[in-house]
């Protein structure tokens, strides 16, 4: 746990100081479908979906044990406001470690009564629907991601001296490099943002047209490398 009282972090505010929280409405995943017309065909040709932002209704609770006068009151209420008021990362305090990102206060139900015992319901907006956790790091070729939705790496390597050298996930999707490296060049492979830096320095131009980011499903995976050494593969495991 990240705090003595169940509530919840939003924007990097521990708002367990003033006020414990509830879950009243987790997310649920929506998607809009995209469609296609063919000729002949009755209908409509479902191509894919594309996940909606969804709502998460929070219960906001002052923790009873803070004795706090008129005046503490009101300023606790302007510090709750300016906490809220700015899109950020949320975390709820019944999945303490998945961290949902994109997230802003689209309605907000004023307090019962700004005493001891006073509550709110705030709705939080998710643009990004999908529960990120702790960053992992793995240094062995094979591993196993977890979570329920796929994941972007970043694969860090440590070339030699080599013409090309090539990195690939289970066989199939492969990460190429065309033009020579030297011993000891830090190779990092973004497949997040798709860029490639060599020593500190962009070089996605180095790539071969062939080349593809990885992109992990959860489950077993193995890396294989020719002419470089693997120095980090990090990810957040995803869960809908």
């Amino acid at each position: 746990m990240r705090w003595h009282v169940k509530s919840i972090i939003f924007r990097g505010h521990d708002f367990g100081e003033i006020c414990t929280a509830k879950t009243v409405l987790p997310p649920s995943i929506c998607s809009i479908p995209k469609t296609r017309t063919i000729p002949g065909r009755p209908g409509a040709l479902l191509v894919s979906g594309q996940m909606q932002p969804t709502e998460i209704k929070v219960r906001l609770m002052l923790r009873s044990d803070r004795r706090m006068d008129a005046a503490e009151l009101s300023r606790t209420r302007h510090m709750l406001a300016a906490w809220l008021v700015e899109a950020g990362s949320l975390v709820l305090p019944e999945e303490p470690d998945l961290t949902y990102r994109d997230c802003i206060v689209t309605e907000g139900v004023a307090w019962d009564e700004l005493m001891e015992d006073g509550a709110c319901t705030v709705t939080f907006t998710v643009h990004d629907p999908v529960a990120y956790g702790p960053l992992r790091s793995v240094r062995d070729l094979s591993f196993t991601v977890g979570g329920t939705w796929p994941t972007s790496p970043v694969v860090t390597v440590e070339a030699v001296a080599s013409k090309t050298f090539s990195i690939s996930l289970d066989g199939d999707a492969i990460l190429t490099f065309l033009d020579p490296t030297r011993n000891g060049d830090i190779v990092v492979f973004d497949s997040v943002t798709g860029r490639v830096t060599v020593n500190g320095e962009v070089a996605d131009a180095r790539m071969s047209l062939t080349s593809s980011f990885f992109r992990m499903s959860p489950g077993e995976h193995a890396l294989s490398l020719r002419a470089c050494s693997l120095v980090s593969c990090e990810f957040h495991e995803r869960w809908l």
